[in-house]
């Protein structure tokens, strides 16, 4: 699997923000691709949410961010 682009770049820390990812080797079954986002925080604390997927093919996987929790 490689990923080529997430777009957008940036959004809200509560979720709810859909996000495409382009690339190679993902599962056209929407249920076998897991999605986790990575962010840092003011104090270089890494933190993350998954992104709830609703739509893939083996190029793009479309989903929907959650809330981070900041207590990771």
């Amino acid at each position: 699997m490689n990923i080529y682009s997430v777009s957008p770049k940036q959004g809200s820390m509560y979720g709810g923000q859909n996000i495409t990812i382009s690339g190679v080797g993902f599962s056209s079954t929407t249920s076998k691709n897991y999605v986790d986002l990575v962010t840092e925080d003011s104090n270089k604390k890494l933190l993350k949410s998954p992104c709830m997927v609703f739509y893939s093919t083996t190029s793009e996987i479309q989903c929907t961010t959650t809330a981070i929790n900041r207590k990771q």
